[in-house]
């Protein structure tokens, strides 16, 4: 899209609408219950760990890609791991979603609807992408926050009680926390792909709104429903919030999972380059669809045989759902900053990538 075109309200309309796409895009089940087991481990203050190099790393991204060409540089010289970090997260999403339904009570009918119709989405989407992804996500982002909204108004919100842990565990906490946040976004598609349809200034603009403004309150309501979803989820305890503030709940949980989840089927089933591709957009997207049920039940098996087997880890206290989640926590952990630090940074001599024999032994660490 021209947006040099635009009139001055429509170019800020537009810098609004991919601010809502990218705080949607990157509110996942990750800020929707992270910070609810954080707290239980942590004490509340744990959220400041958390929140603060989530929303300060993804915002930097779009200062850091200043040039106008490198967002598209970046999704093309790293299509494979781009790929992989989307397929993860769509299996995260689908995953959480079959885990956390009966807690949230989301009738069964409804997840099967919400398949069916995702890829009617996805065709609307790909008709004209850079409109209907901005539209879409502003909807949902109005939604949200008027989920939190409502919830304020109604008082039925509460911080979680500490716990007594020693401030010590959190430095810990937060050099992990700052390394995958600071790096996992470069290898978000959804993020390459708002970055490349705005301009450098535009694009600061829009990351700097989308994660300060938009995607914080977001993460905030994570805090205020943590007490009450963080047993649910867990163990099935009883309810502490109203039915109305359970109902707003779950459906600001729905709608932000399956945000992701389209958003993440979309960008896979573009192509990253203008080479031809061999695949059809429905085979893409088929393949997409089952490698993420494919890879959230390989995760959901390991949790399980690590639950049972105990391998050295202390999980008394976990179910294997909760041991399966932090395993794909892993990859955003671990995984992906490893390959972003590796693999993406050039070296003093300049090589980034992985061309080359240098680039295969980067890949090998």
């Amino acid at each position: 899209m021209d947006t040099h075109a635009l009139s001055p309200t429509r170019r800020t309309l537009h810098v609004i609408g991919w601010a809502a796409y990218l705080a949607c895009s990157w509110t996942w089940c990750i800020g929707m219950f992270l910070p609810a087991l954080l707290a239980r481990d942590y004490g509340p203050w744990s959220f400041a760990v958390f929140a603060v190099p989530n929303v300060l790393g993804a915002a930097a991204m779009g200062w850091v890609l200043a040039r106008g060409d490198a967002p598209a540089r970046f999704a093309e010289r790293h299509a494979s791991a781009t790929a992989l970090f989307s397929l993860v997260t769509i299996a995260f999403q689908m995953w959480f979603l079959h885990w956390a339904s009966p807690a949230l009570r989301i009738p069964t009918p409804a997840i099967f609807a919400a398949c069916i119709l995702l890829p009617l989405v996805i065709r609307m989407l790909l008709g004209r992408l850079p409109v209907q992804a901005t539209v879409a996500g502003a909807i949902a982002t109005l939604l949200s926050l008027a989920a939190l909204a409502w919830m304020l108004a109604d008082g039925q919100t509460s911080l979680p009680s500490s716990h007594g842990v020693r401030p010590d565990a959190l430095l810990w906490l937060a050099p992990v926390c700052m390394l995958g946040f600071a790096l996992c976004p470069y290898l978000d598609r959804t993020f390459l792909l708002a970055a490349s349809q705005l301009t450098p200034p535009r694009r600061r603009a829009a990351f700097t709104l989308g994660f300060v403004v938009l995607f914080t309150p977001m993460i905030l309501m994570t805090l205020l429903y943590a007490d009450w979803l963080r047993p649910r989820v867990l163990t099935g305890a009883s309810d502490v919030l109203s039915t109305g503030a359970r109902a707003i709940v779950a459906l600001h949980i729905l709608i932000q999972l399956l945000f992701t989840i389209v958003a993440h089927l979309v960008v896979l089933a573009r192509p990253v380059t203008t080479r031809p591709h061999a695949q059809p957009f429905p085979i893409r997207l088929l393949t997409a669809v089952l490698a993420g049920v494919l890879i959230a039940a390989l995760i959901q098996q390991a949790g399980s045989l690590l639950h049972r087997e105990s391998l050295g880890v202390d999980t008394a206290a976990m179910t294997p759902q909760e041991l399966s989640y932090r395993l794909f926590m892993g990859f955003y952990a671990i995984v992906f900053p490893a390959y972003v630090w590796i693999c993406m940074i050039p070296t003093r001599d300049g090589h980034a990538g992985l061309a080359g024999s240098l680039g295969r032994a980067k890949l090998i660490t």
